[in-house]
């Protein structure tokens, strides 16, 4: 978990280093650019409270909006979606995935960023649905950032072993059916970390 946060943000680690960059932080206003562009939405996914303020920062920083953020301690909602699906044009929207996971309906995005990785991958899809719903007239991109290590000096980094682990196990549960609870990708990164 350290690792994940360490990739994610050194900050969720020594909130000393809350403003120094990191390689997701720096990729993701790119692209959130390229979509303000477009003038379309996104949704910016993270389970880490700490990260969600980061990027709601920078995204206050780099573009002047004030994204809203839809999490646990988020009291409204619905009114928070439906005040972003009525507004035109270019937003931002930082969520949690397990606070987004169900009952929402956030169509007026069709961008989704999950900066950090859920390790269930049912769950990074209950997310994304949430602008896969009726309603969607426009195609849908998927953004995963992931951290490399592009000198291969390390070999390969924590989010891009998570990457390669929830893509076998997505495949997985799409071939078989396997209770969600069984596919346990953290004792699998782990092992493969030779943790």
């Amino acid at each position: 978990m350290k690792l994940k946060m360490l990739s994610s943000h050194p900050g969720l680690l020594d909130p000393t280093l809350r403003n120094l960059p990191s390689k997701s932080i720096q990729k993701t206003p790119d692209l959130v650019a390229n979509i303000k562009g477009k003038n379309e939405k996104v949704l910016i996914f993270t389970e880490y409270r700490e990260m969600q303020n980061i990027l709601k920062g920078q995204i206050i920083d780099k573009f002047g909006i004030v994204p809203p953020i839809i999490n646990g301690m988020t009291d409204r909602r619905q009114q928070v979606v439906d005040e972003f699906n009525t507004k035109p044009g270019f937003d931002v929207m930082i969520l949690s995935h397990k606070a987004a996971g169900t009952g929402l309906t956030i169509t007026s995005a069709n961008h989704v960023i999950h900066y950090t990785r859920w390790w269930n991958p049912a769950v990074e899809n209950q997310a994304t649905d949430r602008v896969y719903r009726i309603g969607q007239e426009k195609n849908v991109t998927v953004y995963f950032p992931i951290v490399t290590d592009e000198k291969q000096s390390l070999g390969r980094t924590v989010e891009e072993i998570v990457d390669k682990l929830l893509e076998e196990k997505q495949q997985l549960s799409t071939n078989i059916i396997v209770p969600s609870q069984e596919l346990n990708i953290e004792k699998m990164l782990l092992e493969t970390m030779n943790i």
